[in-house]
């Protein structure tokens, strides 16, 4: 794998027409195969391209993972499919948008800055959806990403989204699950017993059939 002259969709070994899901699962792909700390990166890599890559990475799913970057990223792409030269990816480091923002966590809970919905938070309450989708509208209302949840969760990516799509196929034991819907629930605010209580009952249903 050379690190030069590919693009952000070649580095997540992605299509242009990627949906969002498809990259989260590449970005989580990419993070646990080309890890800072395996020991095998070190046997293809020097140190120095071993972090270059894994910044690369960060950089390409802050860019395609955001609407309005990838837009403009793939402009780029079009413009340099014209004129023969490779898309800049440097111009995409460290840039405004995809600058990595201070999570604060009180608790178990993220706190972020979001405008509140007074039917939102009515549903929160009362619980009466304990769907994934749900947990997924929860998360996004309140401003979190998969990357925050997965941080102090210690859940991966991969499960969270699968647990988000009710993708129980993919998930692994009963017990584990009900582990990671509660401490997601905790960061994102919902009650994680009666949640979690009402999420099972889905699973075990998929599963008794």
């Amino acid at each position: 794998m050379t690190i030069s002259g590919q693009n952000f969709y070649e580095i997540l070994e992605l299509t242009e027409d990627a949906t969002l899901q498809e990259i989260e699962r590449a970005y989580a792909e990419a993070k646990e195969t080309y890890s800072p700390t395996s020991s095998a990166l070190y046997s293809m890599f020097s140190r120095d391209e071993a972090q270059a890559l894994h910044k690369l990475i960060e950089q390409a799913y802050s860019t395609l993972s955001n609407q309005d970057l990838r837009r403009g990223y793939d402009e780029k792409i079009l413009s340099s499919l014209s004129t023969g030269e490779p898309v800049d990816n440097s111009l995409y480091i460290n840039s405004p948008e995809s600058t990595e923002q201070v999570t604060l966590v009180e608790g178990d809970l993220i706190i972020k800055d979001f405008a509140q919905n007074a039917t939102i938070e009515e549903q929160i309450e009362s619980l009466e959806d304990c769907s994934g989708l749900f947990l997924q509208k929860v998360r996004k209302y309140k401003n979190i990403s998969l990357d925050e949840v997965s941080k102090f969760s210690k859940v991966s990516k991969t499960n969270i989204l699968a647990i988000e799509e009710e993708d129980f196929e993919s998930l692994p034991a009963r017990v584990f699950i009900r582990g990671f819907v509660v401490q997601v629930c905790k960061l994102l605010g919902i009650d994680p017993v009666a949640f979690s209580k009402e999420y099972l009952k889905s699973l075990d249903e998929f599963r008794s059939k």
